[in-house]
């Protein structure tokens, strides 16, 4: 493998944030909004199939022709410079003309959403309108949520300041912070990302520092997540909405008692992570000799090794070619796909100060290259973080076979497809252990599930308990907050790891917090991704179902997308049989372990 490309390059794009061809395609985009607007505005065509189809036609163009590729690029720059302020300047500049623009197409799914519903049935028959079926039917869905249009223009245009702009202030605050590692001063991401595998007092001295730099830090985050969330209740009850989460999964287009039954068997089955966390305590401090019942929250995130040494850095050289190993057996696609990626820049791998915190995949409709983004150390979680991210990065590729409305897809589905690539590395990396190995990998995997599926539906409980305590009281402290996240924790961790106040303020650098709900998409993502993967090992074909399910983008609902390939989601039982077989792995891999 040549010498890798390690940060993204986006000359085939622009010659930099200061070309003057990011404003014109901006404006370009605005043009074809009023144009559209022109043509529609007196929504006549929602008055007959061969209006409405013709629209619904035009509508798809201007999705294709209008993905703003400008704004995600200085966004993606912005990333990695989270302090330039002359960037994010020239970001919110012309994110504004965008918007303003994109307000002037409000009226066309609103207009759609409105279709009294003895018409909409009509036209849901109707063949000609059968390319545009599924997105007539989540239109129609959101309907009785939608307000007038110039209510809507409204609810857009507060929502960057009501919400974006606190987000982007605390990120932007957050992420200039530095803490002191030995004689050097580093970044929070890099201090987050370094600390779990340091000897234990050092590990544990960055914790302490770190977590009393967010402690500093969280009058901040009080004031963010208070006004935020102050919105939300604000949107809900002017929309009608019910509960804070109802928006997110109607967004995800997801059945709402699905996911309240998800999220209530994943916390009935918090044991199951009580007892993993009760083995890791044993197994780092018989490892570490320290002779302590209990570990802390430094040791949270640590990997789990059951013989002393045994855990090792890997290179991203390494770890590019474990990864597409495990990609290519898959399927060869999958392998040129990754390789791919690293001929064409479209991976940022390594920490630096001003980068974000984390790792996402960004994908763009239409021709454009996606991007991964991460924050590699060399990790073992670091290289699964590749495969997922990676995972995300196919699905959107493999998903532009679809009509561009239908080329993106809902968050639900998303973590599905990382998750599953997630697996495929897995069992690579299973192959050519050793038994310590072994021990130790699936010791390590069963942590990745239980952060996956546990801990996300804990925090998910802490969300609701937040936006109840924001309606209930007006304003949270940040102290209150800091013990609402600390019960969380304990209440799917249990009380094998001491959980301090200081530790409280975790919620302080958790993004999702800041994407309401969103983290209930894990634990689902996890449990149907094991279901398929089950497939998948019987039956090494059942790989070409998983590209049908990749390849269908947004075209169908998750449940129908899944029960295309054989998976019913729907079942009452179907996510207590993912949880039973998390419990007897654990089961088997606590007998691997000896303890004395």
């Amino acid at each position: 493998m040549n010498k890798l490309k390690t940060a993204w390059d986006f000359s085939h794009m622009y010659k930099g944030i200061k070309d003057p061809k990011i404003e014109k395609d901006v404006q370009g985009y605005v043009r074809a909004y009023k144009t559209f607007t022109a043509k529609y505005k007196d929504k006549k065509f929602v008055n007959s199939v061969s209006g409405l189809a013709q629209a619904m036609k035009d509508w798809n163009t201007l999705h294709e022709t209008t993905s703003p590729r400008a704004l995600w690029y200085l966004y993606l720059e912005g990333r990695r410079d989270t302090g330039n302020t002359e960037l994010q300047a020239e970001t919110a500049r012309l994110d504004d003309m965008f918007k303003k623009g994109y307000k002037e197409i409000i009226f066309f799914s609103s207009a759609v959403s409105n279709i009294e519903s003895k018409k909409q049935a009509v036209f849901l028959k109707d063949k000609r309108l059968a390319p545009y079926r599924y997105a007539l039917k989540v239109m129609f869905a959101k309907g009785k949520y939608k307000l007038s249009d110039a209510e809507e223009r409204i609810m857009t245009e507060k929502a960057t300041v009501a919400h974006g702009a606190w987000v982007k202030a605390m990120t932007k605050y957050q992420n200039a912070q530095k803490v002191k590692k030995g004689k050097k001063w580093i970044s929070l991401s890099e201090a987050l990302s370094s600390k779990a595998e340091l000897p234990r007092a050092e590990r544990r001295a960055l914790h302490k520092t770190v977590m009393e730099k967010y402690k500093e830090i969280s009058f901040l985050a009080e004031a963010e997540l208070n006004a935020i969330v102050r919105n939300r209740i604000i949107d809900c009850d002017i929309r009608g909405y019910k509960t804070p989460y109802e928006p997110t999964v109607l967004s995800y287009q997801n059945d709402l008692k699905s996911i309240e039954s998800l999220v209530a068997a994943v916390t009935a089955s918090n044991p199951i992570a009580h007892k993993f966390y009760s083995l890791k305590a044993k197994i780092l401090n018989k490892v570490e000799k320290t002779g302590e019942k209990k570990i802390t929250m430094a040791e949270f995130a640590t990997t789990v090794s059951t013989t002393e040494g045994q855990s090792k850095n890997v290179s991203f050289e390494e770890a590019a070619k474990i990864v597409k190993g495990a990609l290519a057996e898959a399927s060869p696609e999958f392998g040129d796909m990754f390789q791919t990626y690293l001929d064409n820049a479209q991976l940022d791998v390594f920490p630096k100060q001003g980068k974000q915190i984390g790792a996402f995949c960004w994908g763009m409709i239409g021709s454009d290259r996606t991007r991964v983004f991460l924050n590699y150390s060399g990790r073992l979680k670091d290289i699964s973080t590749i495969a997922h991210e990676m995972g995300h990065a196919i699905h959107w590729d493999l998903a532009k076979v679809q009509p561009a409305m239908y080329q993106d897809f809902t968050i639900s589905v998303a973590e599905v497809a990382s998750t599953f690539f997630e697996n495929i590395l897995f069992d690579k990396l299973l192959e050519t252990a050793t038994a310590d190995e072994k021990r130790d990998l699936m010791l390590n995997d069963i942590q990745g599930r239980i952060n996956t599926i546990h801990a996300q539906i804990a925090y998910f409980q802490f969300e609701k308990k937040l936006h109840a305590a924001v309606r209930e009281q007006g304003y949270v402290s940040k102290e209150n907050i800091a013990k609402m996240f600390a019960d969380c924790r304990r209440s799917y961790i249990g009380d094998a790891i001491e959980i301090t106040e200081d530790d409280g303020y975790g919620y302080v650098y958790i993004s999702h917090f800041r994407r309401f709900f969103y983290v209930y998409s894990y634990a689902y993502g996890q449990l149907i991704a094991d279901a398929l993967y089950t497939e998948y090992k019987k039956d090494k074909r059942f790989i070409e179902k998983v590209k049908k399910f990749l390849r269908a983008g947004g075209s169908m609902s998750p449940a129908d997308i899944f029960k295309s390939i054989g998976i019913d989601t729907t079942k009452p039982d179907f996510f207590k049989k993912g949880l039973k077989k998390l419990s007897d792995d654990l089961e088997k891999v606590s007998k691997m372990v000896r303890l004395r």
